[in-house]
Parts: C-alpha cells; structure tokens; sequence
C-alpha cells in the first residue's frame, strides 16, 4: 500500500483528512489515524549529493578498495513512503560518515502480507523480492536495511521460502564493523542525556543490538543509553487497529512512557516506535538522522 499510495500522494492525503474519511476509515477498515503518505521518488533518494542509484555496470566497475566504502541499501516502505525525510537523513549520515549508499529499487517486501496471514501472497513476493537480493549480492557489497522490522525478516521469514536469500545486515551491524577502518568524526561535545529504544523483534533476534548501537556511537565520541523496554504498543498496523487502542496505549505507558519522558533526546530504530512516541506527544529520531543532524552542526563550525 505505502507504494502505490506514494505516487498518489498529493491526492490521498488530503482526502484522509476529511472528517468522512476518518470515520469511514474506523468503521470500514477498523482504522484510525493512519499516517500520512510522502510523495516517494527514487530521485529524491539518489539526488543527494553521494548517494548512488543500484547500476550494475557501476557496480562491475568498482575496485576491491572502492568497495569497503559501498554498501547497497535495501529500502522499506515504511521509512521511504511514510518516514521519507528519515529516509534522506539516513542516506546523508551514512555520506557524512564517508561512506557511499547504493539504493536499490523499492520494493514490496512482504512483511504486512507475512503479518496478517496471508502466506501465499507472502510466499510469492518473498520469492520475488529474494531473486532480486541474490542478484545484487552477486557484486559483493553488503545488503543493508533500514527499518529492523523489515529487514529481519529477510533472514527469518524468507529463508523458510528460499533458502538461498542473502544475508541483510541492520544499519547497526555494518556500521559497527565499517566504522572501524575508517577514520570517524569525533562529535564528543555533546553533552545531552541521549536514550536508544530498539524495536522489540531486533531485541529478540538481534539481542545485542544494545550493544552494537553502543559501540557506533562511542566510536563517534558519544556516550547513549539504552534503557529496559518492551513493546511500545504500536507493532505495525496493531497501533491503529480501533479494536486494540486501549491495549495499545497499555503497553507504551507501561514501556516506553517513562524512558522517554526521562531522556533528552529520544532515538527510536523502528518507524512504528517513532509514530508510537509522537502519538503521545514526544519526538523520536533514528539514530542516524540524529547522527545527521550532527554533522551537519559541525560541518557549519568547521
């Protein structure tokens, strides 16, 4: 849906803040409070300055050398359509850090299909979205998501599909190992109390993604804390599904409410959790838009 609904953006966001529209949307659909759409182009991505659009005669030309500072990103709809200046935060810092995003072509991945039971459908764009991956992985740079959410499923879900998917590492995952034959920028002047709530299916299968966002920072100069949390109550569509709101609400006040009241700058990895946190009326950034909005600080001072 995030997709489709990008190109007709201009149409369907006005539409869905009609008063009709949103009770339509609680009745009909058992929706509310669906989150506005961007208007996605590939362009918007690969127009920043560093930023490379997936071409596999550039790819074929790359050296070994070259290569350690590639890195091919596999996009989400949920950041690209509905989180977009996110989406280019990310790609900046990742620039910012020295290193060159290859952005591969949106593509439906599966994950809401996967999410509501609808195996087949599931089972026909993992096979699709899986033949693609195998192909880019054949240049030899690491495939690396954005959202956790999506990106783990490629080595949990896809793999009972087809065997044969690529690994697809977590920003954090490559970032920690990449940062270390590179040299990094030292942004120790920051002096505010940073927490980093991960999303809880990257803390149930990725349990030291604590850790690894730990060791991305400090190797930035910047200490973060990373404290106890669970759910944050939204979980994909659950958040918005009228029949769970009270649930919802349960478990971001009993989870997340006090961790984030406590910081002073609030990093969420998953889009859910972010929509979750400024639901309740708090700002939440992904870590490497924060990081963006760093360097970009200290590239003015410098």
């Amino acid at each position: 849906f995030g997709i489709f609904a990008g190109r007709l953006a201009g149409v369907i966001n006005p539409l869905m803040q009609t008063s009709l529209a949103k009770k339509l949307s609680g009745k009909l659909l058992g929706m509310q409070n669906l989150p506005a759409v961007h208007a996605y182009k590939l362009s918007k991505l690969t127009g920043i300055q560093g930023v490379k659009a997936y071409n596999e005669a550039y790819l074929e030309s790359l050296s070994d050398a070259d290569k350690q500072q590639h890195l091919l990103i596999v996009q989400d709809a949920f950041t690209s359509c509905f989180d977009l200046p996110t989406m280019q935060a990310i790609l900046q810092a990742l620039v910012g850090l020295g290193f060159t995003p290859v952005v591969l072509p949106l593509q439906v991945s599966g994950k809401a299909r996967h999410v509501k039971g609808f195996t087949q459908s599931f089972d026909s764009k993992a096979q699709q979205q899986s033949q693609r991956l195998q192909e880019a992985s054949q240049f030899g740079l690491p495939l690396v998501a954005v959202d956790p959410s999506v990106g783990l499923i490629y080595r949990d879900e896809y793999k009972v599909v087809s065997a044969a998917t690529p690994m697809v590492l977590l920003l954090q995952e490559w970032l920690a190992e990449a940062l270390q034959t590179t040299t990094c920028p030292n942004l120790s002047k920051v002096s505010a109390k940073i927490s980093l709530l991960a999303h809880c299916s990257e803390k149930s299968m990725l349990p030291n993604t604590n850790q690894l966002w730990q060791q991305v920072f400090k190797q930035l100069g910047i200490d973060i804390q990373t404290p106890a949390a669970g759910c944050c109550g939204m979980a994909g569509t659950f958040g918005h599904e009228v029949a769970n709101q009270e649930v919802s609400q349960r478990l971001y006040n009993m989870s997340w409410q006090k961790p984030v009241t406590e910081a002073e700058v609030v990093l969420a990895t998953g889009y859910s959790c972010r929509s979750q946190t400024a639901a309740n009326g708090n700002a939440a950034l992904h870590p490497l838009h924060y990081l963006q909005q760093l360097l970009e600080a200290e590239q003015r001072l410098s």
